[in-house]
């Protein structure tokens, strides 16, 4: 049986560890800045300034039963830190680790099975947000795993996010999901570039187009946001407000992995895959990963 109890602190507070202090990362700490948590940060490699009591060496996490939320950008760099250092193996007895990250279904497989065999428990629960939405709470965050860990972890991810939602005992599913999820928003930007390229041809105005389109049959959080930057030729690598199209692209390669190990044929992300390698041949790497729709 687990609780919360053992996560805390002599000072009664929740102890809550993470690994990861970029923007996403750092945005979920200053958002759970609370009298009822104990924060402790590490991340060699960021340049954000940070508002919580940070440590540069990872064992500090090891010392007593942990929650940690890791916030990485991709498989290398969480296999690095996870497997290679091994910290997995150095945890306490039923500490938690939570990955916040968009990575791979078979990599969520193997860290469930390592953690496992260290009797912890691994939960898998990557974001739908930006940090300028997260920074307001308004994400959206699928989550799977042992329930009963889930309903530790659950309540303190709903006070940075508008939903959590749960998705079975199997944490790659999480993972899953959120691949899914991106898939549909590079489609997305795919179609809307072609809509508006074929209004352009018969002199219509694009934005105004758009203004319709996201005002009525299309009045959602994607066509608005992302239409407005197709529609506009927008592609800046805003502050906070930014995926870069390098980033889009590994989740497209994630997801044509994932449809490939059970035999999925994905016929559109063939088209997206070939854009974004177009793209990045025209250097548009740091671009956001809306300006597939210049290829």
């Amino acid at each position: 049986m687990i609780n919360c109890r053992q996560f805390l602190t002599q000072n009664n507070k929740l102890s809550l560890n993470f690994i990861g202090l970029g923007k996403m990362g750092n945005t979920i700490c200053n958002n759970l800045i609370h009298k009822d948590y104990s924060l402790l940060g590490y991340d060699p490699y960021t340049t954000q300034d940070v508002k919580i009591k940070t440590t540069n060496n990872l064992l500090d996490f090891t010392k007593n039963q942990s929650i940690i939320f890791s916030s990485l950008p991709n498989d290398k760099v969480v296999t690095e830190i996870f497997i290679n250092q091994s910290l997995a193996n150095f945890l306490k007895p039923n500490s938690i680790h939570v990955s916040l990250s968009t990575i791979s279904p078979d990599l969520s497989k193997r860290l469930q099975k390592i953690h496992s065999e260290n009797s912890c428990h691994f939960i898998s629960a990557p974001i739908f947000a930006r940090p300028d939405g997260l920074a307001k709470k308004e994400a959206y965050i699928p989550i799977a795993g042992n329930p009963e860990v889930v309903s530790i972890i659950k309540p303190i991810l709903e006070k940075t996010s508008t939903k959590v939602i749960y998705f079975g005992k199997e944490p790659e599913k999480a993972n899953v999901v959120k691949l899914c999820g991106n898939f549909l928003i590079c489609s997305a930007i795919e179609s809307m570039s072609e809509a508006f390229n074929l209004a352009e041809s018969y002199d219509i105005d694009r934005v105004e187009l758009h203004k319709m389109l996201s005002e009525t049959i299309f009045n959602c959080l994607i066509y608005k946001g992302y239409g407005n930057r197709v529609s506009k030729h927008d592609h800046t690598p805003y502050e906070n407000a930014h995926f870069s199209l390098d980033l889009g692209h590994k989740d497209m390669i994630l997801t044509k992995n994932a449809a490939k190990d059970t035999n999925i044929k994905m016929p559109v992300l063939d088209i997206l895959d070939n854009k974004f390698k177009k793209a990045k041949e025209k250097k548009l790497n740091k671009l956001d990963w809306s300006a597939i729709s210049l290829i």
